[in-house]
C-alpha cells in the first residue's frame, strides 16, 4: 500500500490539490492521508476504504444488538456469547486493519496526526479485543442455564467474577485514558460486580462500544460528511438529516436558555448512515437514541437508566401524538411517530431528554431562568401538586405550544 509521493513533486501537489477537492468535507486528518492514496493509488484507496465502511456499519448494528440484549432482563443467555464473539472478532480484524496501516507508515511517513489517531485505534482496539476475549469466555459458563436479570454471584464462582469485573474495568479504564470519559456507569460504580447482573454487564460494554464506534466513524470514515455542528451524514435518508439538523437548532436554543447543561449538551451527535440516526442525547454513558426509518415511519429507541425520565418523556410523545410501542422500566423506551413529523414531533423527542433528569431534580433553576417566569413555574408546579415529573412533563408542553423558545433559535 502507498501512502505518500514525493512532496516536492510538481505532478504530486497539484494532483493532491485535486484529490482533496473531490472528497467529501473530512472531520478528521485521516482523511488527509486517505487522499494520498486516493491519488497515489486509486485501487488500493477504494479497497481501504471499503474495508473501514464494513467495519463500522457492522459497529453500529452490533451496539443495536447489545442495546436490545440488556433490556431484556427475563431472557436465558445465549445470544451474548454470540455477541461477544462477533465484537472481539471485529476488534481483533480491526486492530489487524490498524496495524497493517501503521507499518506502511515506516516506508513512506504519514503526517504526525495521522499517526496519533491511527495509534489511539490501535491501543483501543488491542485492548478491546482481550478484554472481550475474556467476556465471551466467563460468560460462556452460564450459556444456557443463567438469565439476563440473574446476579453474578448467583450463577458464578467468585473467580469469574472477578476476571468479568477486571475485563469491564479494562474496557473502562481504555476509554478513559484515551478519550477522557468513562463508558462504565454500573459494574463496580453503580453496584459491586457480584450484585451486578448479566444484562448490567452487557450494557456496559455496549457503552464502551458505542463511545467507541462514534469516535470511529468520525476519525475513520472519510465519506462521513459533517452537514453542521454535531450533525454528519454518509449517504442518509433526507428526512433523516433535515430532522437531525433541526435538532441541533434546538439543541442550540435549549442551551441558550439555559434549559440543558454544557458537559450533556457538549456530549451531543447525530450521525446518519443510510436510513438509520444514530443520536446521542447526553454526556452519561449508554446515554443513546437509535432512530430507524421503517416505511413511512419512524422508529425510535431511547436507552437511559434514569425512570423519571423515561416517563416524562413517554408523557410527551403520547401529548405530541407518537405511539409508545413498549418501555422497560430505567432501561429502554420504544416509540413511533409519522415520517412527515420527523421535523417537528421526532426532533423534540430527541432533544428534550437532554439533561431532562437534571432539569426533574431542580425545575426551578432551569426553567424559571429564560424560558418562564417563576410565577410560571410555580404555577405549574402547584398545578402538578408538587410532582417534578408531572412539572417538566406541563412545562415541555407549555414551552413547545407557546413556541417559547424560538427567540433563542436564530
Amino acid at each position: 500500500m502507498v501512502l505518500g509521493v514525493q512532496s516536492n513533486s510538481v505532478i504530486y501537489k497539484y494532483g493532491l490539490q485535486i484529490a482533496l477537492a473531490s472528497i467529501p468535507i473530512a472531520v478528521s486528518s485521516l482523511a488527509l492521508a486517505l487522499s494520498y492514496l486516493r491519488f497515489a493509488d486509486p485501487e488500493e484507496y477504494e479497497e481501504l476504504i471499503k474495508e473501514f465502511s464494513g467495519f463500522i456499519r457492522e459497529a453500529y448494528e452490533l451496539e443495536r444488538v447489545g442495546r436490545e440484549l440488556a433490556s431484556k432482563h427475563e431472557d436465558v443467555v445465549d445470544e451474548e456469547v454470540e455477541w461477544l464473539k462477533r465484537l472481539h472478532e471485529l476488534y481483533k480484524e480491526l486492530y489487524k486493519l490498524v496495524a497493517g496501516v501503521l507499518e506502511k507508515h515506516e516506508e513512506r511517513p504519514l503526517p504526525t496526526d495521522v499517526i496519533d489517531v491511527l495509534s489511539v485505534a490501535s491501543k483501543v482496539t488491542s485492548h478491546f479485543e482481550r478484554a472481550l476475549d475474556y467476556l465471551a469466555y466467563d460468560v460462556n459458563r452460564v450459556r444456557y442455564t443463567a438469565s439476563r436479570g440473574s446476579r453474578l454471584r448467583d450463577v458464578l464462582s467468585t473467580a469469574h467474577i472477578i476476571s468479568i469485573a477486571s475485563a469491564v474495568k479494562e474496557l473502562d479504564n481504555t476509554v478513559f485514558d484515551q478519550f477522557g470519559r468513562s463508558c462504565v456507569w454500573i459494574v463496580e460504580k453503580l453496584k459491586p460486580a457480584h450484585t451486578s447482573t448479566i444484562a448490567d454487564v452487557i450494557n456496559d460494554v455496549t457503552s464502551c462500544h458505542h463511545m467507541f464506534t462514534d469516535w470511529l466513524a468520525l476519525n475513520f470514515d472519510p465519506e462521513l460528511r459533517k452537514v453542521v455542528d454535531k450533525v454528519y451524514e454518509k449517504g442518509g435518508r433526507r428526512e433523516l438529516v433535515d430532522m437531525c439538523i433541526e435538532w441541533a437548532r434546538v439543541l442550540s436554543a435549549m442551551i441558550k436558555a439555559d434549559v440543558a447543561t454544557y458537559s450533556d449538551y457538549g456530549a451531543t451527535r447525530c450521525i446518519v448512515i443510510g436510513n438509520k440516526a444514530y443520536v446521542r442525547v447526553g454526556s452519561a454513558p449508554g446515554h443513546t437514541t437509535h432512530v430507524t426509518v421503517i416505511g413511512d415511519r419512524l422508529h425510535i429507541e431511547y436507552y437511559d437508566r434514569d425512570e423519571d425520565v423515561h416517563q416524562s418523556l413517554s408523557e410527551v410523545a403520547s401529548r405530541l401524538g407518537a405511539k409508545v410501542l413498549r418501555h422497560k422500566p430505567s432501561e429502554v423506551t420504544v416509540l413511533e411517530v409519522p415520517l412527515d413529523k420527523a421535523k417537528t414531533v421526532a426532533v423534540w423527542l430527541l432533544a428534550l431528554p437532554t439533561s431532562m433528569d437534571i432539569r426533574i431534580g431542580y425545575g426551578g433553576s432551569f426553567w424559571a431562568s429564560r424560558v418562564f417566569t417563576r410565577g410560571e413555574f410555580m404555577e405549574a408546579y402547584e398545578k402538578c401538586n408538587k410532582n417534578n415529573v408531572c412539572t417538566e412533563v406541563e412545562l415541555v408542553m407549555k414551552a413547545i405550544s407557546e413556541n417559547r423558545l424560538a427567540k433563542y433559535m436564530a
